[in-house]
């Protein structure tokens, strides 16, 4: 169970963004972390370089594709870009992704570094 799993303290990664990372040994370029963003905001426009798995696990979010609730589980895949919005309440997801995003914006970018995702 997530609850049970071993994960570094969380940090903030942007401002309303905090994330937590698991604590377990690298296997390449692959990241599982918790990521827990503020209602309302929308997230900057971003690529991925492998396929991610996002598991909405409070809140919701949407994106160009539709919108998701707890429970539901969302593939992206190199290529696939999108900006998700946060909705009014609070989100978090359990992530894990082959690779790091690949910013597309300035802001994004600059964020990278402090989100390590």
């Amino acid at each position: 169970s997530v609850r049970a799993a071993a994960f570094k303290p969380r940090y903030w990664g942007a401002p309303g963004v905090w994330m937590a990372h698991l604590d377990a040994p690298k296997d390449g370029r692959g990241l599982t972390y918790l990521m827990h963003v503020k209602g309302g905001m929308q997230m900057p426009v971003h690529d991925h370089q492998g396929l991610e798995m996002t598991l909405v696990l409070t809140g919701c979010f949407s994106d160009d594709r539709g919108a998701y609730h707890p429970g539901d589980c969302v593939s992206c895949d190199e290529g696939d870009h999108h900006s998700p919005l946060i909705a009014a309440d609070d989100c978090l997801c359990l992530i894990a992704a082959n690779a790091p995003i690949a910013p597309k914006t300035l802001l994004g970018k600059l964020l990278q570094p402090f989100a390590r995702i």
